[in-house]
């Protein structure tokens, strides 16, 4: 899974604590974690809730499609 995707999914469920990240993201400090939140990811936070939203559609979808195959007559 792409290092961003990580990032953003772990600071949407838990906020900005960012020694929790870093025990996710091998190689990475907190502080590192930090900056690279604060420089660059802000930027691209509504790319991604844009692809969280389309995703969760998708699979809402495909498991409404799923319900309907299972009914009986």
């Amino acid at each position: 899974m792409d290092e961003k995707w990580l990032l953003f999914l772990h600071y949407k469920v838990n906020g900005s604590k960012w020694a929790d990240i870093a025990k996710i993201l091998p190689g990475r400090t907190d502080n590192s974690i930090k900056n690279h939140w604060n420089s660059g990811m802000k930027k691209h936070l509504s790319f991604f809730e844009d692809y969280l939203r389309k995703t969760e559609l998708r699979l809402k979808n495909r498991e409404f499609s799923l319900d309907l195959n299972t009914i009986k007559d």
